[in-house]
């Protein structure tokens, strides 16, 4: 949308609604996420699992660059132009450089760790069943917030909505490898759902640079 079509916006008659709504959303998948990677870190560190520190990290990271792109303006039922647009999809697309950045990291340090103690990660229920409920409650949430963006007619929400497709592939991930390394005792699996995990990252980050130069591509064409 060019700045022009932002002033020729009109709002729906239940807009300020909508924008409660659109918050408690944000707010609700938000701060589940803060509790799973908080949790999931726990748990890593625990038993020790590369799977459950990474998906702890990058959970951490998603959020903080979701409120990069959202940023707290849509909530107040402002619009911004694409300017701001475009600067606040840069800030999320460094944070997820980072994120890139810390995941390696870490997942090379707990793998040289494994190593050097002999050390095997333990089989963590609690890492099973926070997954598990993690991928069962973020499809209903993502069709939620989908649905309150399209209502609101907001790029930034629409594709902040879109982007938790993300969580649903690292909880996917995350519990895939779990019950193999829980179930087989094939517990080089766990480093592999790690790198997994880097990998969903890294496409994401991909994916939302495509969309942001597609979007501004086609607004200098109109």
């Amino acid at each position: 949308m060019r700045d022009d079509e932002y002033s020729m916006y009109i709002p729906p008659a239940n807009f300020q609604e909508l924008v409660r709504s659109a918050r408690l959303a944000w707010n609700v998948t938000s701060f589940w996420m803060l509790g799973a990677a908080a949790a999931a870190l726990a748990a890593g560190i625990v038993a020790y699992s590369a799977a459950l520190v990474t998906y702890g990290i990058c959970t951490a990271f998603e959020v903080a660059a979701s409120y990069a792109l959202v940023g707290g303006v849509q909530f107040r039922g402002e619009r911004i132009g694409t300017e701001e647009l475009e600067a606040r999809e840069r800030r999320a697309m460094r944070l997820l450089l980072w994120c890139i950045g810390v995941l390696v990291a870490a997942v090379v340090t707990i793998a040289i760790w494994m190593l050097i103690t002999r050390r095997q990660p333990a089989p963590s229920e609690a890492g099973i069943a926070l997954a598990a409920a993690t991928l069962l409650a973020m499809p209903a949430l993502r069709r939620w917030r989908r649905r309150l963006a399209a209502a609101l007619d907001s790029v930034q929400l629409e594709d902040d909505a879109a982007r938790t497709w993300i969580w649903i592939a690292l909880a996917a991930t995350l519990l895939a490898g779990l019950l193999i390394s829980r179930f087989l005792g094939w517990w080089w699996v766990d480093l592999w759902a790690g790198l997994l995990m880097i990998w969903w990252v890294r496409n994401e980050a991909l994916d939302a640079d495509w969309r942001r130069r597609t979007r501004r591509d086609n607004e200098r064409r109109t």
